[in-house]
């Protein structure tokens, strides 16, 4: 693979992200809140991508480099997951809201713009860019130990797996959040891992990856919708609220269990 191999690909794309990072921290601290999402998705991204070789021999050192990138994601997601369940109640639910919801949803809009700010402010996006650049040598240093036929053989492997779990998902049925959410990483790192691997995987890993979209969008809505429930457990106005419409959350499962039904005709046309 030369130059073109595996290996210069992530090392080369890690510091793209960092200088991608350094200018999305610098709109973001400047008041632009859509560089927050464009951070979250290229760093969610870079780990995603390197995840099949974390087990592998001599990658100590890369896992402990990517652990903050992954912390940082975690509370960037948990500031997305609010904007979702607003988004959600103002997409879904027909106006006029009951006057008991309308204090609150005011509320909750203050503190996510509270949060947002302060994870904007914080000392790990700060710190971001320099630590993928590290990442970045790091990874460089511990993929040198790997030919470039084993860094594929890797990534197939990994690609491998996910169709098998999502095969047994689409046998099996989803039954609850937890089984929904899992069905959607899958396919979610399958789609991460076909589209930037393209030049060195089957072309069929990106066809089922596009195949799968629809099902991923699906579940997203659906999670979204069960965390926004969860999350209004104790507030007695907004459960109630909520709870009144259980006719969404029905369409939101008949779509799902629609979409996971074609992949796995799609699935199974491609055994």
């Amino acid at each position: 693979m030369g130059k073109h191999g595996v290996r210069p690909l992530l090392v080369k794309q890690l510091r793209r992200a960092a200088k991608g990072a350094r200018l999305m921290v610098s709109l973001l601290r400047q008041g632009d809140a859509g560089a927050l999402h464009d951070i979250r998705v290229q760093a969610r991204t870079m780990a995603s991508v390197l995840q099949p070789f974390l087990e592998l021999p001599h990658m100590k050192p890369a896992r402990r480099r990517l652990e903050p990138l992954k912390s940082w994601i975690r509370k960037s997601n948990r500031v997305r997951d609010a904007e979702a369940q607003l988004e959600l109640i103002e997409e879904l639910l027909p106006e006029p809201y009951p006057k008991d919801a309308k204090p609150y949803l005011a509320k909750i809009s203050g503190e996510l713009v509270r949060r947002r700010g302060a994870l904007a402010q914080s000392k790990g996006l700060i710190k971001l860019p320099r630590r993928i650049e590290r990442l970045a040598q790091v990874a460089d240093t511990c993929l040198d130990h790997f030919s470039p036929t084993e860094l594929i053989a890797v990534v197939a492997h990994t690609c491998e797996g996910l169709l098998s779990e999502l095969r047994n998902d689409c046998a099996t049925g989803l039954h609850d959040g937890r089984q929904w959410h899992q069905a959607r990483l899958r396919i979610k790192r399958l789609r991460y891992l076909s589209d930037y691997f393209r030049d060195f995987l089957d072309p069929r890993f990106q066809e089922i990856a596009l195949d799968a979209k629809l099902a991923q969008q699906n579940l997203g809505r659906l999670r979204d919708w069960q965390n926004l429930r969860t999350a209004m457990d104790d507030v007695p106005a907004m459960a109630q609220w909520l709870a009144g419409h259980c006719e969404l959350e029905a369409e939101l499962l008949r779509r799902a269990d629609v979409a996971m039904a074609s992949l796995a005709q799609k699935l199974a046309a491609r055994d």
